[in-house]
């Protein structure tokens, strides 16, 4: 096998790592903060158990060779669990915080009316082709209180990048500044490249 297949191979592996996806998930989520400071305590916690190994001169260097190994296996599964539960949580917060910013639960009227009104909405800002023709919808939308229409206009500004228009929406609603912030967040889907973490990660070895 050349080394340009073996490299290819780890590339697989840890795409298919699910662990590697939820780091990912949580980075895109800006919770990349979270993700460090588990790893820190983590790496924190596993030393403090290879320094008693260490210090328990009685055993044999074989002996602890293998307990460090144990120990370091057991604290990475947990690890990996720790952050795939972590990346459930943050697409469990993305899909509420859609609901909340793209959807028209919680809006006043009939289901079935703000379904179809929903629809429309979807029609008219498709048909907008320039950003300005977005600002302008929203305004209006806003000026009015029509905030189906409002909430299909972020949602077009949040995937086609228009920052202006996403501040333009929050500045009035701000009780829903926060859950929009997130969205644009994961709309960028910024390099999830985590070098840092992986360094981070690196500490929960033994040495």
């Amino acid at each position: 096998m050349t080394d340009e297949m073996v490299m290819s191979s780890r590339r697989g592996e840890r795409h298919k790592d699910p662990s590697s996806a939820a780091i990912d998930t949580l980075v895109r989520s800006g919770r990349r903060g979270d993700v460090a400071e588990l790893y820190d305590t983590t790496a924190t916690r596993a030393q403090r158990q290879y320094a008693e190994i260490r210090k328990d001169t009685s055993r044999t260097p074989e002996w602890q060779a293998e307990e460090l190994k144990r120990v370091y296996e057991r604290v990475r599964a947990d690890l990996k669990e720790k952050v795939i539960e972590m990346a459930r949580g943050a697409d469990r917060d993305d899909r509420q915080d859609a609901v909340r910013v793209f959807g028209v639960g919680g809006l006043p009227g009939d289901a079935a009316s703000l379904a179809i009104s929903a629809r429309d909405a979807a029609d008219r800002v498709a048909q907008t082709s320039s950003a300005d023709g977005l600002r302008e919808l929203l305004e209006r939308a806003t000026r009015v209180g029509d905030e189906v229409l409002a909430r299909a206009v972020v949602q077009r500004a949040i995937e086609d990048g228009q920052p202006g228009i996403v501040n333009a929406f929050t500045d009035a609603r701000p009780e829903l500044h926060d859950a929009t912030e997130r969205l644009w967040s994961r709309a960028r889907d910024e390099d999830a490249g985590s070098f840092d973490l992986v360094m981070k990660l690196l500490a929960v070895r033994p040495a």
